[in-house]
């Protein structure tokens, strides 16, 4: 069983297509819609890399876009506190 998008939804991500959308990817022969430049990206990246069985063995589309993060994406919020920062980050000299 493949996910595949119903017409009017994203062919990559199955979000609805915003009227006016024109990104479209060429995947299996045919040119499939894309809801945003960022799935067209992600799209043309997949099919210039010869992994366009992603599309065909899918077997959903993930229910939101945290879904599709790894686990460890989603907690970096810790590399925003100043504490953590001490140990990386250094100062320029630039002033704002």
């Amino acid at each position: 069983m493949t996910a595949s998008a119903e017409e009017g939804n994203c062919y990559h991500c199955g979000l609805p297509i915003p009227s006016g959308s024109r990104y479209r990817v060429l995947i299996g022969g045919a040119l499939r819609a894309m809801c945003c430049a960022g799935c067209e990206a992600v799209a043309k990246a997949i099919v210039n890399a010869g992994l366009t069985d992603y599309y065909e063995k899918r077997d959903k589309f993930p229910g939101s876009p945290r879904e599709a993060l790894p686990e460890a994406a989603s907690d970096l919020t810790v590399f925003d506190r100043e504490e953590m920062q001490k140990g990386f980050v250094t100062c320029a000299g630039v002033s704002f």
